[in-house]
C-alpha cells in the first residue's frame, strides 16, 4: 500500500489554522474519514488534543492530522519514512504516546509512573494493546489478552474489568469521559456507563445490526464511532 501521509492541512493552510473554529476542524475531520472510507482502509486510531485538533492512523503507516504539536508531527514523519506501523495514539495536554509494532512505543512528557509500567509490561513480553490517559492520575493500560493496570478509574469499570479478566475475555479498548466509560471486549462486546444517550443508542443500533464496533472517541459534546474497520458515524 502506498505511504499515505496527509500533511497538506498544515502545509497548504498553515496561515489559517489558528483561526479555525471547532466547526471547521470537524468538517475537515469528516472529509478525511470519508477519504479513508472510500478507499476501504482500516482505521487504527483517532484522537483529539485539548484544542479539538485531531489525528488519524490508518492502514499500516498512514496518518493525517489537523494542527498537531510539532513533537507529534515530527515523530509521525520519521515513523512514516521508516515504515513503522502506527497502531494507536494517546494525547493528554502536552504529553503523548504512540504505539507501534513489536510492542514499541514512543512517548513525550509522559508521566513517569506510566512509562515505568510500560517498560515492565514490555520486559515481561506482554503485548501493549491500549493506553487511556484521562488525567495525570487517572489512566488505564490494557495488555496481553485480558490483562490491565488502572489508576483511579470508576469502581464499576474496575469491577467489570476484573470480571472480564476472570473470564479470560479479550480486552480491546477502554474509553473514559467526564462522567462515564466504555470497555470494548471480545469480538464485538462492550459495556458502558453514563455515555451520552445518542452515543449509546447508536452503539446498540450498530450491535443489533451485527456491525463490529471498533471504538468510539469523544471531544466535549462531539463523538465519532468507527465500525467495521473503516466506516464511521458521528453526531456532528
Amino acid at each position: 500500500m502506498k505511504n499515505l501521509c496527509f500533511t497538506w492541512l498544515l502545509l497548504c493552510f498553515s496561515h489559517a489554522i489558528f483561526s479555525q473554529d471547532m466547526t471547521t476542524k470537524l468538517v475537515k475531520l469528516k472529509e478525511e474519514l470519508e477519504y479513508v472510507k472510500e478507499n476501504k482502509i482500516k482505521i487504527n486510531s483517532l484522537n483529539f488534543n485539548q484544542s479539538g485538533d485531531w489525528v488519524i492512523f490508518y492502514g499500516d503507516i498512514g496518518y493525517s492530522f489537523n494542527d498537531m504539536d510539532t513533537s507529534i508531527a515530527n515523530r509521525l514523519k520519521i515513523m512514516n519514512a521508516d515504515k513503522k506501523q502506527l497502531k494507536d495514539i494517546e494525547i493528554y495536554n502536552d504529553s503523548w504516546l504512540i504505539l507501534s509494532d513489536n510492542n514499541a512505543y514512543f512517548s513525550y512528557k509522559l508521566e513517569e509512573n506510566i512509562v515505568t509500567l510500560l517498560k515492565k509490561i514490555n520486559k515481561d513480553g506482554k503485548k501493549i494493546n491500549d493506553v487511556t490517559i484521562f488525567s495525570e492520575n487517572k489512566w488505564l493500560i490494557l495488555f496481553g489478552y485480558s490483562g490491565y493496570a488502572a489508576n483511579n478509574i470508576p469502581e464499576k469499570a474496575k469491577k467489570k474489568l476484573e470480571m472480564l479478566n476472570n473470564q479470560h475475555k479479550l480486552l480491546r479498548k477502554f474509553v473514559l469521559t467526564d462522567d462515564g466509560w466504555i470497555i470494548f471486549f471480545g469480538t464485538n462486546g462492550f459495556a458502558y456507563e453514563n455515555l451520552p444517550q445518542n452515543a449509546s443508542d447508536k452503539l446498540l443500533e450498530l450491535y443489533e445490526k451485527n456491525n463490529i464496533v471498533n471504538f468510539i472517541v469523544f471531544y466535549k459534546d462531539n463523538w465519532v464511532i468507527i465500525y467495521d474497520d473503516y466506516f464511521y458515524v458521528t453526531n456532528f
